[in-house]
């Protein structure tokens, strides 16, 4: 099955730091994913991610059509579900460049809320 959320953050110094999935009830099968019901206006979402099952992590066309519903960016990784196995996309469907500088855990993400260095 496909997997699917949006995701969350914001923009700050010309770069795109995202914090947090939002996950909500969606539809999959072997070979799409869409979500259930429409996100609420919500000013962090910045785009999605969802996985393809197969080896190809290039947009469909409903890929593309869903891109210009929510957000600048989005992810579609590909099996086996590697870090070099994703790709992001623009609303267009363009690959854009894209480096993962810190990847931090939720307990992390917890921590430096509390402390206040981040929403």
């Amino acid at each position: 099955l496909e997997f699917f959320c949006f995701l969350e953050g914001k923009i700050e110094n010309n770069r795109i730091i995202l914090d947090g999935m939002i996950f909500q009830p969606y539809y999959a099968s072997k070979n799409s994913a869409m979500p259930r019901i429409d996100l609420p206006i919500y000013n962090r979402v910045l785009g999605s991610l969802h996985s393809h099952p197969g080896p190809s992590n290039r947009p469909s066309s409903a890929d593309k059509m869903f891109f210009h519903k929510t957000g600048i960016i989005h992810g579609i990784i590909k099996y086996p579900y590697r870090p070099d196995d994703l790709e992001i996309y623009d609303i267009e469907g363009r690959r854009l460049k894209f480096k993962v500088l810190k990847y931090v855990s939720s307990k992390e993400m917890d921590e430096l809320r509390k402390e206040g260095k981040v929403e």
